[in-house]
């Protein structure tokens, strides 16, 4: 009977580690699972950057490709305008040349030509502002595209981190989620050992009070 009340003795001590085991393993358990779903959460937030990135890199796309129908539109309405321009600028010349013969034969021809001349001057003038302003327009699309480009620039650099820190997560995930599988398969097995050694201890207990 005293070999079987150590027996039983050395059963409990082992109960009690296993126990002590199942307690540290369950407190890493619920470790592992809230490090799981803070991770599910950065992977949420993380998959919701990446299509706000995405999102605002087609709206960049649309306004880019709308710059650039406005700017080949300048581009010929200023073709047309120094079109416009070099015919005048001919007749301008060609006016001039006449000098003052018109004097001469008909000074009202002379002051029709005059006015003309004057006229064209005007028109000319308009014409250089125009241009001016065009041209200023131009460069202020201009601008804007390099603008849009250089946030598409960042867009694109910011895509590429959000989707490694998304890779970097699920990683994470993936690693954590192996750990948690080997937690609660070693608690099984330990809780497993707990019951055996219980059974055994009733055994014990039994065949004691049956010595007794």
């Amino acid at each position: 009977m005293k070999e079987e009340r150590i027996e039983r003795t050395a059963v409990q001590e082992r109960i009690s580690e296993a126990e002590e085991e199942v307690t540290k393993l369950t407190s890493h358990e619920i470790s592992v699972v809230q490090g799981l779903e803070r991770l599910n959460h950065d992977l949420h937030k993380s998959q919701a950057e990446l299509r706000r990135i995405r999102r605002e890199m087609e709206g960049l796309e649309v306004q880019i490709d709308s710059l650039r129908a406005e700017e080949a539109s300048l581009a010929r309405e200023i073709k047309n305008l120094e079109d416009f321009a070099i015919r005048r600028l001919k007749a301008f010349y060609k006016l001039g040349q006449l000098g003052v013969a018109p004097i001469v034969f008909s000074a009202e021809s002379f002051s029709k030509m005059w006015q003309r001349r004057e006229a064209l001057q005007r028109i000319m003038e308009h014409d250089a502002d125009l241009w001016d302003r065009l041209q200023d327009q131009k460069g202020r699309l201009a601008t804007v595209a390099q603008d849009l480009k250089s946030q598409k620039t960042h867009l694109e650099h910011l895509l590429v981190k959000s989707k490694e820190e998304g890779s970097r997560i699920e990683k994470q995930g993936v690693d954590r989620a192996k750990v948690l599988k080997s937690i609660q398969a070693d608690k099984r097995l330990t809780l497993a050992s707990i019951a055996s050694f219980k059974e055994a201890a009733k055994r014990l207990d039994d065949t004691i009070k049956s010595i007794e």
